[in-house]
């Protein structure tokens, strides 16, 4: 059987693609990057990563809308004509991203560092590691599937050759967001920056393939088979896989928004409810300041030393609301680093067991009641708050700010912890 060139055509109808549309793979492939990356960020990101933290959906949609974007393209060119291949060109695409994805969930945390580099500058060594992983597996199973057929060496090489140049414009992009606060640069999988520069870089594997270089086996030709309308037949599932997510991500849209004004509603009654059940600012003796000494244990506790004794009278705000009131702090400093304590003193019982509601921020059994663990310490009810304990006693608020230490160690904390439950029983 005779071969016709891969550019030739029968009767007039154009083929597999040839050396003078192989040009066209790169901005072909670039187009699918940036069709991919923003769709993924439009349609994914939000519902998955910011609503719901399920990461591994994302993984999943956001590689199956890569992939296709992808192969469809490829197809188009004639240079995949299998359903096969196709699909397994998609599976492969989703494979090594779930498979940088559970990698990554056991990096170590000195890997997401920033590492300056000469010429590069700074970079994130496990953001270029893992884009050249995925990189390299694409561009050589693409190299491999698709038409025209080369040597294994040779799409090694070629694969190798862009992996490294897609791994180093990611990683060079993402080094540039060093220092800002949000980004939509940012080289984690399956973003933007990395699709963009992965398809693009696939592109240039491909283009490199059909290219007949001195020293390296020539191109094989393909059949002349016309692919005329059949080279748009990649396009249905893909065009279907978008219309699909399109509309589930505008129902979780809709679900989201439902969600968030049924808890705004809740929020604004327990708010109306925390604001009817304020104590009276009438008749409120005034609060008479007391040496440190006596509301302040001034001595040392679990071999850490008091420091820093003050105190502070604050004003009733009705808006708020509060009363007047006076803190007495002091921080104690060891080797295990410090832990800060204020005593707030109300004019009333009452108004003290109120406003331990507002305590370490206003309304936080409220708006972050899962942050609030009501426990048992020493035999007393004190809430915890991960890292600050408080409790109300008598017309007093203790608040133990744990912020400062520096290890898990408990035994700092249980001391001071336990000298303040004896001085000062919990009301709750």
């Amino acid at each position: 059987m005779s071969h016709a060139p891969l550019d030739s055509t029968v009767a007039g109808k154009d083929l597999s693609i040839g050396m003078k549309h192989s040009w066209k793979l790169i901005p072909a492939l670039g187009f699918a990057g940036v069709l991919s990356g923003g769709w993924t960020f439009s349609f994914f990101s939000a519902p998955l990563l910011l609503w719901k933290e399920n990461y591994p959906l994302y993984v999943l949609l956001a590689s199956l809308c890569f992939g296709l974007s992808l192969v469809t393209v490829v197809w188009y060119y004639g240079l995949i004509r299998n359903w096969i291949v196709l699909t397994a060109l998609v599976g492969m695409t989703v494979c090594v991203h779930f498979l940088e994805y559970y990698v990554h969930r056991f990096q170590s945390p000195g890997s997401l560092d920033y590492t300056d580099v000469p010429v590069l500058g700074s970079i994130t060594p496990s953001v270029v590691v893992t884009s050249f992983a995925v990189a390299f597996v694409l561009s050589f199973g693409f190299l491999i599937f698709a038409k025209p057929r080369r040597s294994v060496v040779v799409s090694l090489l070629i694969a190798i050759a862009c992996a490294g140049l897609a791994a180093m414009i990611v990683g060079t992009v993402d080094g540039s967001q060093k220092d800002a606060w949000i980004s939509f640069l940012r080289g984690r999988a399956l973003e933007l920056v990395w699709q963009i520069a992965l398809a693009f870089c696939l592109g240039t594997a491909l283009l490199l393939k059909h290219l007949n270089l001195p020293g390296l086996p020539r191109a094989a030709s393909g059949e002349a088979v016309v692919w005329g309308a059949k080279r748009f037949l990649a396009f249905v599932p893909l065009v279907i896989f978008l219309a699909i997510t399109a509309g589930w991500s505008h129902n979780e849209r809709q679900s989201y928004g439902k969600r968030m004004q049924e808890l705004e509603a809740r929020r604004q009654a327990a708010l109306a409810q925390s604001l009817a059940e304020t104590p009276s600012f009438d008749n409120l003796p005034t609060i008479v300041e007391k040496p440190a000494e006596e509301l302040l244990v001034l001595k040392e506790i679990g071999g850490m030393s008091p420091y820093a004794a003050n105190q502070k009278l604050f004003p009733e705000d009705r808006k708020v609301p509060v009363s007047e009131s006076r803190r007495y702090r002091l921080s104690y400093v060891g080797g295990e680093g410090n832990i800060g304590v204020t005593v707030t003193e109300f004019p009333t019982a009452e108004w003290a067991k109120y406003s331990v509601r507002n305590i370490p921020r206003p309304n936080i059994f409220i708006d972050s009641p899962e942050s609030v663990r009501r426990a048992v310490r020493f035999g007393n009810n004190v809430y915890d708050f991960g890292l600050g304990i408080c409790w109300p006693s008598g017309n007093r608020i203790i608040n133990l700010d744990t912020s400062g230490l520096s290890t898990h160690t408990p035994q700092p904390l249980d001391e001071v912890l336990k000298a303040y439950l004896q001085k000062y029983p919990s009301s709750l």
